[in-house]
Protein backbone atom coordinates (compact mmCIF):
# COMPACT_ATOMS: atom_id res chain seq x y z
CA UNK A 1 0.00 0.00 0.00
CA UNK A 2 1.17 3.49 -0.42
CA UNK A 3 0.50 6.74 1.08
CA UNK A 4 1.12 10.13 -0.35
CA UNK A 5 1.37 13.60 1.43
CA UNK A 6 3.96 15.88 3.04
CA UNK A 7 6.01 15.49 5.93
CA UNK A 8 5.12 16.91 9.05
CA UNK A 9 7.32 16.05 11.50
CA UNK A 10 10.30 13.79 11.66
CA UNK A 11 10.75 12.17 15.54
CA UNK A 12 13.71 11.36 17.17
CA UNK A 13 14.75 7.71 17.15
CA UNK A 14 14.26 5.65 19.99
CA UNK A 15 15.80 2.37 21.30
CA UNK A 16 14.33 -0.48 23.20
CA UNK A 17 15.34 -4.33 24.22
CA UNK A 18 12.98 -6.84 23.65
CA UNK A 19 11.79 -9.27 26.49
CA UNK A 20 14.42 -11.83 24.77
CA UNK A 21 17.25 -9.03 25.24
CA UNK A 22 17.59 -7.93 22.09
CA UNK A 23 17.78 -4.04 20.90
CA UNK A 24 15.99 -2.24 18.01
CA UNK A 25 15.51 1.05 16.71
CA UNK A 26 12.10 3.04 15.46
CA UNK A 27 11.62 6.00 14.01
CA UNK A 28 8.31 7.61 13.60
CA UNK A 29 7.76 10.13 10.83
CA UNK A 30 4.09 12.14 10.55
CA UNK A 31 2.58 12.51 7.16
CA UNK A 32 -0.48 15.14 6.56
CA UNK A 33 -2.25 13.28 4.24
CA UNK A 34 -5.81 13.90 2.67
CA UNK A 35 -7.49 17.21 1.57
CA UNK A 36 -10.05 18.84 2.44
CA UNK A 37 -9.76 16.99 5.77
CA UNK A 38 -5.95 16.25 6.04
CA UNK A 39 -4.97 13.63 8.71
CA UNK A 40 -1.35 13.40 10.12
CA UNK A 41 -0.29 9.62 9.61
CA UNK A 42 1.97 8.26 12.40
CA UNK A 43 4.08 5.78 9.88
CA UNK A 44 6.45 3.88 12.08
CA UNK A 45 10.25 2.68 10.37
CA UNK A 46 12.31 -0.09 12.43
CA UNK A 47 15.89 -0.79 12.17
CA UNK A 48 17.61 -0.30 8.94
CA UNK A 49 14.64 1.21 7.30
CA UNK A 50 15.22 4.12 10.11
CA UNK A 51 17.87 5.01 7.58
CA UNK A 52 15.43 6.28 4.62
CA UNK A 53 14.63 8.97 6.90
CA UNK A 54 18.22 10.65 6.69
CA UNK A 55 17.20 13.01 3.56
CA UNK A 56 13.90 13.65 4.54
CA UNK A 57 13.21 17.25 5.34
CA UNK A 58 9.89 18.87 6.85
CA UNK A 59 7.44 20.01 4.42
CA UNK A 60 8.37 17.99 1.58
CA UNK A 61 6.21 15.73 -0.29
CA UNK A 62 6.89 12.05 -0.61
CA UNK A 63 5.31 8.48 -1.07
CA UNK A 64 6.02 5.90 1.75
CA UNK A 65 5.30 2.42 0.90
CA UNK A 66 3.94 1.11 3.46
CA UNK A 67 2.14 -2.63 5.52
CA UNK A 68 -0.68 -2.06 8.37
CA UNK A 69 0.04 -4.48 11.25
CA UNK A 70 -2.12 -5.22 14.45
CA UNK A 71 -0.73 -6.27 17.79
CA UNK A 72 -3.05 -8.50 20.05
CA UNK A 73 -2.19 -7.06 23.55
CA UNK A 74 -4.72 -9.46 26.38
CA UNK A 75 -7.69 -9.22 24.00
CA UNK A 76 -7.23 -5.78 22.63
CA UNK A 77 -5.89 -5.02 18.92
CA UNK A 78 -3.66 -2.08 18.05
CA UNK A 79 -3.02 -0.95 14.41
CA UNK A 80 -0.01 0.27 13.21
CA UNK A 81 1.59 1.87 10.08
CA UNK A 82 5.06 0.39 9.19
CA UNK A 83 7.10 2.12 6.39
CA UNK A 84 9.48 0.57 4.57
CA UNK A 85 10.25 2.70 1.48
CA UNK A 86 10.26 6.39 0.54
CA UNK A 87 9.75 7.65 -3.40
CA UNK A 88 10.50 11.02 -3.30
CA UNK A 89 10.21 11.70 -7.11
CA UNK A 90 6.46 11.59 -7.61
CA UNK A 91 5.63 11.36 -11.19
CA UNK A 92 2.42 12.99 -12.22
CA UNK A 93 1.61 14.20 -8.91
CA UNK A 94 -1.46 16.65 -8.16
CA UNK A 95 -0.94 16.50 -4.55
CA UNK A 96 -0.95 19.83 -3.15
CA UNK A 97 -1.30 21.79 -7.09
CA UNK A 98 -4.49 23.22 -7.87
CA UNK A 99 -6.54 22.19 -10.52
CA UNK A 100 -6.44 23.22 -14.02
CA UNK A 101 -9.43 25.00 -14.96
CA UNK A 102 -11.23 23.50 -18.18
CA UNK A 103 -11.69 25.47 -21.36
CA UNK A 104 -15.06 25.09 -21.21
CA UNK A 105 -16.23 25.85 -17.46
CA UNK A 106 -17.15 28.85 -16.22
CA UNK A 107 -14.98 29.84 -13.22
CA UNK A 108 -16.28 33.77 -12.55
CA UNK A 109 -19.27 33.09 -10.82
CA UNK A 110 -20.71 35.80 -8.44
CA UNK A 111 -21.36 33.16 -5.64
Amino acid sequence: MKIQGTVKEILKPETFTSKAGAEYTKQTLLLTHGDPYPEHLPIVFFQDKVSLLKNIAVSQEILVHVNLKSNEYKGSHYPSIQGWKIDTEIEGSTFNKPAKANANEVTDLPF
